[in-house]
């Protein structure tokens, strides 16, 4: 973990270094704000920090994370516009680090006996080496993987130049991010890990990435904790603690991206479910008090750890409305099909196993797993229905036929409440919400949002990270089903495989995209206001040479007292 999060820091470092820019002359991005609030906390003695735009107010803002980095920038004596371009880099490493730890944790408890969970063979290979593929994976998956659009803009500059004889214009990193046109009618932003930590907005989405990580960490380690059955106290010791950790982590991404909170507080409230159901075996009425008390618990402590903050801060927008329009479920599938596919890779690969009735024992179906199939079943017929795609569309349609299934896994794995089986529940568990998150987003939006924007942008971002660490341990038991059942098997797999590449695709050439959309080329330098020194803004009314903004910003900084 230490050799990737000091490879991942330098590697982020050298991008910055080539393109440090804090504004862009027409993306725009918020690098200012946020510059705005790194100047304020830092030159705040109290908090709340002042507000940058509003003399005599306080900054009412989920500002925590910027909080974090000024502390940084105050023990290292680093001025704010060279720490910029040093904290993108520490989030994108402690991000891949985090996403490492997951896949290679959930990996090793799941065989930690050398037996596979699923298919009861027993593994040969060091598990240390699996582990670290499956941390890779993991890693991959969540920071590294574009979407598919990288692959289609490659695909079609290929043809054009073979069939037409068209030059390439270049590629077009930002395009990725805006795969819903036109705009209007949604404004969708539909960012994904590595875009953001590309485009370097400094913004609370990007700064909760690698907590949202540690938090998920925490869950799992709840999760699979050893259980003393001998002791079915309402709460021990060792449970209280990690219950308190997960509370404090849980809070501060509260306050650090107040849109992770609604997410991250459901995951920690169905992992101490897990937890419950596990220790007695099922559900009952003890369960469901303990369950209430823990929950009770957690959100009590991610509150009161940080109550300076909440009693002065006022939350203007936390309500929902109908949505404005739909996703077409093309653009779906571009966003997430990778995920998807490996999804139904896993399923058709252990469809035997999996399936109630793949050995003819129907009447073996239980209660629940008719539910989740008769389900399944309405959803497959309403996906030819009229007025069920005028209502939900396509996507909605889709994400509803995966959770169906997601949920029958889910309570498959909960019918044998064995150690490794709390791993197997815990990825289906990530997979499962982050359909939830896909589907409800066809359903409704933040109320105030500027149409979808928002709304798409924050928590596809979140359903991203959960299917990157869910779907890692599905690709691995795909690569061990494959070794038993066939060369049919072997063709799902390697069209996993390709798909994978098509995502890979995107940031070989985003990179070198990224670092050449700026105003000007200047030395390799982390000062993210050099550009200022010798650029010239268009605007509409006529040239602006920057280079007296700069020397203006400078002799405020030298000479007027608190800058």
């Amino acid at each position: 973990e230490e050799i990737i999060f000091i490879l991942s820091f330098l590697g982020f470092v050298a991008i910055r270094m080539f393109n440090p820019d804090l504004w862009h002359p027409y993306r725009g991005g918020e690098k200012p704000m946020e510059l705005a609030h790194i100047n304020a906390l830092t030159r705040s003695l109290y908090l709340p920090p002042y507000d940058p735009w509003y003399s005599g107010g306080v900054l009412n803002y989920y500002y925590y994370g910027h909080f974090l980095v000024t502390n940084l920038i105050k023990m290292c004596g680093i001025v704010p516009t060279t720490a910029f371009n040093l904290a993108v880099p520490t989030f994108f490493a402690m991000a891949l680090v985090g996403s490492f730890s997951l896949g290679f944790n959930i990996f090793s408890g799941a065989v930690s006996k050398s037996i596979d969970s699923i298919s009861g063979v027993k593994s040969r290979q060091p598990i240390t080496r699996l582990a670290i593929f499956a941390g890779l994976t993991s890693m991959g998956f969540v920071c590294l993987l574009g979407n598919l659009d990288g692959s289609a803009q490659v695909g079609a500059a290929i043809w054009y130049k073979l069939i037409e004889g068209a030059s390439w214009t270049g590629f077009d990193y930002w395009q990725s991010s805006r795969m819903m046109p036109p705009d209007p009618p949604g404004f969708e932003v539909t960012e994904f890990p590595f875009f953001t930590f590309l485009f370097a907005d400094l913004h609370p989405h990007l700064i909760s990435i690698p907590f949202t990580l540690l938090l998920l960490g925490i869950m799992l380690v709840v999760v699979v904790a050893p259980i003393n059955k001998s002791k079915r106290n309402i709460m021990s010791k060792n449970e209280l603690l990690p219950i308190i950790i997960m509370g404090i982590v849980l809070g501060s991404i509260r306050i650090i991206n107040a849109w992770d909170f609604p997410t991250y507080f459901l995951l920690g409230c169905l992992a101490l479910m897990l937890r419950e159901l596990f220790r007695h075996g099922g559900m009952g009425i003890v369960v469901v008090g303990k369950w209430v008390l823990k929950t009770s618990l957690l959100y009590i402590v991610s509150y009161l750890a940080f109550m300076p903050f909440h009693l002065n801060y006022e939350n203007f927008y936390s309500s929902l409305q109908v949505t404005t329009n739909k996703t077409e479920l093309n653009q779906a599938l571009m966003i997430f099909g990778v995920f998807i596919f490996i999804i139904g890779a896993y399923f058709f690969i252990y469809s035997k196993k999996i399936l109630p009735f793949s050995n003819i024992k129907v009447l073996s179906i239980t209660i629940w797993r008719a539910l989740f199939i008769i389900l399944g079943a309405m959803i497959v017929g309403y996906l030819v229905s009229g007025p069920a795609k005028q209502f939900l569309g396509n996507t909605a349609m889709l994400a509803g036929l995966i959770i169906a299934v997601l949920g029958y896994l889910v309570i498959s794995r909960l019918q044998r409440f064995d150690y490794k089986n709390k791993y197997h529940a815990f990825s289906l568990l990530l997979l499962l919400i982050a359909f939830t998150i896909i589907f409800g987003v066809e359903l409704v939006r933040i109320k105030g949002d500027i149409d979808r924007m928002n709304t798409v942008f924050k928590f596809y971002l979140q359903a991203w990270v959960l299917l990157g660490i869910g779907c890692s341990y599905l690709f691995w038991l795909c690569l061990k089903g494959i070794k038993q059942n066939g060369k049919t098997n072997m063709f799902v797999f390697i069209t996993s495989c390709f798909l994978i590449i098509c995502g890979l695709i995107y940031p070989v050439f985003a990179t070198h995209a990224r670092i050449e959309d700026r105003f000007i080329q200047t030395k390799p330098t982390l000062d993210g206001k050099t550009y200022m020194s010798q650029s010239t803004y268009m605007d509409v009314k006529g040239e602006i040479d920057l280079r007296f903004d700069d020397k203006a910003i400078n002799w405020m900084n030298n000479n007027l007292r608190g800058t």
